[in-house]
């Protein structure tokens, strides 16, 4: 990626072509889509079409608007393994690249946002890779990324670049896979996991489930002069045309087998949906139960409060996003395989932002894993140049009794300290907006509203604004990153805090998820009630928000609240200390 790249990168994701290729010679692909007349059922579907890939995809959201499944095992496809230690490149410049691998054309009637393009996942460690690109306090001034960039400290073929024959290719069936980055993290675990995974793919099954439609999208080569030899993908290069036959053949082949699965495969009547109360009943049945060790026991955790109170008391933060880890046994110890656990996860706790992502990382560097995610609160979603943040803060458990549940609803939505911890988040997140947004037009449009899910109650606010021209959407991403729920405010300092009294990364928990189209479309997630799998340990992280009036076992006991969907779709408890 070059800095007039990135800096011209246009904020109308109207536009289908994004940058002079002249500049950059790409390859030139087309998008092209078939629509279904049938829902897919999208776990039958991700079965048969992607389980079997190294890097699969299933972004799920039965009760929302769209399910998107893919995987990078495509011609055009390519995968990104990265962690936080090493500043150069830097992790969005790296994400960037991945995003500009070709010059896509994408038809105007496409039924849908999504465009392909990059999906995966970002840790919430990649923090200090946004504040680099953000925060003049950082090594990067005030000029931002595009300046930092053009200070040359991005170097265009190291990272991503489709041009470079020297890429390490995946022998499982992933095209091209690059893995960027210093020493990798050890966990508790002993599994070494990176900050960044991402898939570009080229081909994906988008389930409409409002229109009860399917669309397969995919790439083809575009109808021009063979390009030059060295913007092929490196196993493409000695011999572009017969490849780029090949590939076309590869793709119409996909589609026609996507057919078949689809048409086989339709949705049963109703999606998972919240319950009227908890669920109690788990899915899953172990022969014992398994225990989960918190990182921090309660009497540290509340320690840990304690200390954040102190420093809320001398003016350092307003609000620290305290978080704890509890660590299990691995998913193959209790007896189940990863699909069958985010089954259980699913059914337990529908909601809007579901999604299963698998990665076996081509090098020794990484171990495989797997995310399970149940999260019910979006970190961005950026439509036609504009963008939209919701996030939660204030949590109250379901009743079983409907009489109790409401007034659990009421008193949330009326409690003095959870509206002054949402106000907090929400004017934490005008002001990241504020960066990338064209003036006045951020807005809160919805504050305080009560959302509710199988477990919990959740107080939601709603904050738009119209990006900048020229700012993209992983620009808006890097502004706002880690999302402000997850931190506190002010956030560098509090970000700080949290540093010192956690003492461990968070890794995967409190970062993002979701994809970013070359339309300059994007949708993510926030990494919370989600599981992360490895093969010797199973994690996931609870925390909430102390301010001054935090009263510390209530806050130890709402992060016991979150866990509990979490804990019965594997039928598994907190050991106690």
């Amino acid at each position: 990626m070059t800095a007039d790249r990135f800096a011209n990168h246009p904020s109308h994701p109207h536009v289908a072509e994004h940058s002079d290729s002249s500049l950059n010679p790409r390859l030139a692909l087309r998008l092209h889509y078939r629509t279904l007349p049938v829902e897919a059922d999208s776990f039958s579907t991700f079965n048969s079409l992607f389980a079997s890939s190294p890097n699969a995809i299933w972004l799920d959201s039965p009760g929302a608007a769209f399910s998107i499944l893919c995987d990078s095992t495509g011609p055009f496809a390519r995968s990104l393994f990265a962690d936080a230690h090493n500043p150069h490149p830097n992790a969005f410049a790296q994400a960037q690249d991945l995003l500009d691998s070709y010059h896509v054309k994408i038809p105007a009637d496409l039924p849908c946002q999504f465009a392909l393009g990059i999906v995966g996942a970002f840790g919430y460690e990649l923090r200090t890779h946004a504040d680099a690109v953000t925060n003049p306090r950082s090594a990067v001034d005030s000029a931002g990324l595009v300046g930092w960039l053009r200070r040359g400290h991005s170097n265009p073929r190291s990272a991503v670049d489709p041009l470079a024959s020297s890429a390490p290719t995946c022998s499982n069936g992933d095209p091209e896979s690059t893995h960027t980055g210093g020493d990798s993290r050890t966990f508790q675990t002993g599994d070494s996991l990176p900050d960044l995974a991402l898939i570009y793919t080229d081909r994906a099954v988008v389930i409409d489930h409002t229109t009860h439609q399917t669309h397969l999208l995919f790439l083809l080569p575009a109808q021009d002069a063979l390009p030059a030899q060295d913007v092929l993908p490196a196993q493409g290069q000695s011999h572009p045309q017969a490849w780029l036959a090949q590939a076309e053949r590869d793709q119409y082949a996909w589609l026609d087998t996507a057919v078949d699965v689809v048409t086989t495969n339709r949705a049963a009547a109703k999606p998972p949906t919240a319950h009227s109360g908890p669920a109690a009943i788990p899915t899953i049945q172990n022969s014992g139960v398994p225990e989960f060790v918190l990182d921090q026991s309660k009497a540290e955790y509340i320690e840990s409060i304690h200390r954040s109170l102190e420093y809320i008391a001398r003016g350092d933060s307003y609000e620290v996003c305290l978080t704890n880890t509890a660590q299990g046994p691995s998913i193959a110890q209790m007896g189940i395989t990863p699909r069958d656990a985010y089954s259980a996860l699913r059914h337990t706790s529908p909601v809007p932002y579901g999604a299963y992502l698998q990665f076996h990382p081509p090098i020794a560097d990484y171990a495989p894993f797997h995310i399970l995610s149940a999260s019910p609160e979006q970190f961005l979603k950026i439509t036609a140049g504009r963008v939209t943040a919701q996030p939660i803060k204030g949590t109250r458990p379901r009743e079983a009794n409907a009489d109790e549940d409401a007034a659990r609803r009421r008193e949330l939505k009326a409690n003095p300290k959870d509206r002054a911890e949402n106000l907090m988040i929400v004017d934490l997140l005008r002001n990241d907006l504020g960066r990338v947004c064209e003036v006045d037009s951020v807005r809160v449009p919805r504050i305080f509203a009560v959302k509710s899910y199988s477990h919990v109650h959740q107080l939601v606010s709603t904050i738009e604004g119209r990006l900048k021209p020229g700012v993209s959407p992983l620009e808006c991403m890097a502004a706002c990153f880690p999302g402000g729920s997850m931190t506190g405010a002010p956030k560098i300092r509090t970000m700080e805090i949290i540093e010192e009294l956690e003492r461990r990364p968070r890794g995967f928990y409190s970062g993002a998820v979701g994809w970013v189209s070359p339309n300059g479309y994007a949708d993510l997630s926030i990494v919370i009630r989600t599981l992360v799998c490895s093969p010797h340990a199973t994690t996931f992280g609870v925390g909430g928000a102390i301010v001054a009036d935090s009263d510390p076992s209530d806050e130890f006991e709402e992060t016991m609240v979150k866990a509990r969907a979490l804990l019965e779709a594997l039928g598994a408890k907190i050991q106690q200390s």
